[in-house]
């Protein structure tokens, strides 16, 4: 009986193994379109927006902190601050896409006078709630280093690829320099939005793929003057994964059945090097019957 159980259960996890991992990528068919600059704000002040009809606000107070609100009722909807826990500046951005048609907020912290980053999120509404795609520990998947000091520009459209393509160069030794990123340690992230799941993927991006990106414009210009709390990102719907990490190429799913170290049973492991997310370990525990 525990080899018919043995059996069926590889059948079952081989055959959704092969549904993720030959289901056809969508985010080509989302084009990001533009960017526009709503504000930069330094101070005690705060810059006008609106979402479906609703007029809003990013407003900065005099501590550096960020928050979404509504200029109707003065509800907070949602709060940012400095990744390191202190005061920050914040340019917000505008995006959109189409295919389908949506609209983002990008906000970029920085702080000092290089204007390191100091955080960084996409927000929209999905669902009539205000959501948090991304943050700079979905872009740490990658090899971004948060805790680093290090110069983050975004770029929509750029050459009109369509892409959101998010560019850090770290302020490190060559040592240090993580893997994937260029020799000077400049890593460029593609953030793809994936409607089947309703989510951002992230995938390095070719650092030939973009260029003519001014890692100098970090510090973007004044412009007038907007108010959300921090707000941790729902991880994106999928299955567990065990093991991110970047890779290229088209295998398909490896799988193998080895004892358990406790010994009561077998564990089946599905491994599919290159999925539209990221690489991805699956583990089935078939016990001894």
């Amino acid at each position: 009986m525990h080899v018919l159980k043995r059996i069926l259960s590889v059948f079952c996890l081989l055959a959704l193994v092969l549904g993720f991992s030959t289901a056809p990528a969508s985010a080509e068919g989302t084009v990001f379109e533009t960017s526009r600059q709503l504000g930069y704000l330094t101070g005690g002040e705060w810059v006008d927006c609106g979402y479906d009809n609703e007029r809003l606000a990013f407003d900065r107070d005099a501590d550096g902190v960020l928050r979404l609100m509504s200029r109707e009722n003065g509800l907070p909807y949602l709060t940012f601050k400095g990744y390191d826990g202190g005061p920050a500046d914040y340019t917000i951005n505008e995006l959109r896409t189409s295919a389908p048609a949506m609209k983002f907020f990008e906000i970029i912290a920085t702080k000092g006078p290089k204007h390191h980053n100091n955080g960084y999120w996409l927000v929209s509404k999905q669902d009539n709630e205000w959501m948090v795609f991304m943050t700079v520990d979905s872009l740490a998947t990658m090899g971004y280093n948060p805790r680093t000091n290090n110069t983050l520009v975004s770029a929509v459209n750029a050459n009109g690829n369509g892409k959101l393509i998010v560019t850090c160069k770290p302020d490190i030794p060559p040592a240090a320099i993580p893997a994937g990123a260029d020799k000077d340690g400049t890593l460029r992230l593609n953030l793809a939005w994936e409607p089947s799941v309703r989510w951002f993927s992230v995938q390095l991006w070719e650092p030939a793929a973009t260029p003519g990106l001014d890692l100098g414009s970090a510090a973007p210009a004044a412009s007038p003057a907007v108010s959300v709390s921090n707000t941790p990102a729902a991880p994106a719907p999928s299955m567990v994964n065990r093991a991110p990490a970047a890779t290229r190429g088209n295998a398909g799913p490896v799988m193998r059945i080895e004892e358990n170290a406790a010994g009561n049973g077998s564990v089946l492991t599905a491994t599919i090097p290159r999925y539209k997310f990221f690489p991805m370990e699956y583990l089935l525990l078939i016990p001894k019957s």
